[in-house]
């Protein structure tokens, strides 16, 4: 049976609640509004065609330039997490930053993309998660912490970032 330290599990679970509600005090000024469930698929349907799973009644956004500065924290948060097969890949990583949105920040507007990327300077070609960020004006963010932390706004055409070609397959907002 694990033996647990009591101390250094109890300072862990504090840090993390105060982390949380720190986040939460600095960006609760953010502009933020509140659409109806069709507000994030008729974004996404303006630039690209894909099943969307959306599981909540409403959702909570904000202007870009407000969610940048999210993204820029969500960005030194992981930074300190390196990838690890199985436990803290894709799939994992696309997880945390959807929950860091809802819990950090009051947002559910930070989704999941299921996707396939292609690097034509290796050939590699795989399945892949990243995030999609639907904000107040109805623009669509591409995040990807896999490549480099970047960022794009999605236009409707091919989706490139660094040496990645994105192929959409299915999205997922909760």
């Amino acid at each position: 049976m694990l033996k647990i330290n009591t101390l250094s599990k109890g300072m862990g679970e504090s840090s993390m609640k105060a982390g949380l509600w720190l986040l939460r005090a600095t960006f609760e000024k953010a502009d933020k509004t509140c659409e109806s469930f069709n507000f994030i698929e008729d974004s996404i349907k303006k630039v690209m065609s894909i099943p969307i799973t959306e599981l909540d009644f409403f959702y909570y956004l904000a202007k870009w330039e407000d969610v940048k500065e999210m993204v820029g924290s969500v960005t030194k948060i992981l930074k300190e997490f390196k990838w690890k097969s199985d436990l803290g890949d894709c799939d994992n990583r696309a997880e945390f930053v959807s929950t860091l949105f809802s819990f950090g920040f009051e947002m559910n507007n930070c989704g999941k993309l299921y996707c396939e990327v292609y690097n034509p300077k290796t050939a590699f070609k795989e399945r892949h998660y990243c995030n999609l960020i639907v904000c107040s004006d109805g623009s669509v963010y591409l995040y990807d912490v896999d490549n480099g932390f970047r960022t794009t706004k999605l236009n409707g055409g091919k989706i490139v970032m660094g040496n990645w070609e994105y192929t959409p397959i299915s999205a997922r907002f909760n």
